[in-house]
């Protein structure tokens, strides 16, 4: 896979830089942006936090949906990225599943979130 960078614009108003890649797995355009954000990292983050502020972004930066997945996977270290390649094949480019195995993984489920407040 090839990951292209682009820096996010200082001033409001500018467009992205977007960097088509050379190769296609199908007959449509398929670019790959990536958006310009600090590494996860777990000591000092919360991943609830972290995937809020790459959502926004992503959407900021109007990247299709469909490459959220493997745009996040470049800022993900530590057990973060291995709950990216633990992901199934099929389940790559599906960023919903890899938001929920992060959240899983972080326990930071319905229930964690009851038991929390309860403690509150």
């Amino acid at each position: 896979m090839e990951r292209l960078r682009i820096k996010v614009e200082s001033r409001r108003g500018e467009e992205p830089n977007v960097q088509l890649g050379p190769s296609s797995r199908r007959t449509e355009d398929r670019r790959t942006v990536q958006i310009t954000m600090p590494m996860f990292n777990d000591k000092d983050e919360i991943i609830d936090n972290f995937l809020t502020q790459f959502e926004k972004l992503a959407l900021i930066h109007q990247i299709p949906k469909e490459q959220w997945a493997i745009n996040i996977s470049a800022f993900l270290q530590g057990a973060a990225k291995e709950v990216y390649h633990n992901l199934a094949p099929a389940e790559i480019d599906d960023y919903e599943a890899l938001k929920k195995d992060l959240l899983r993984h972080y326990k930071l489920t319905a229930e964690s979130f009851r038991k929390l407040f309860r403690v509150i």
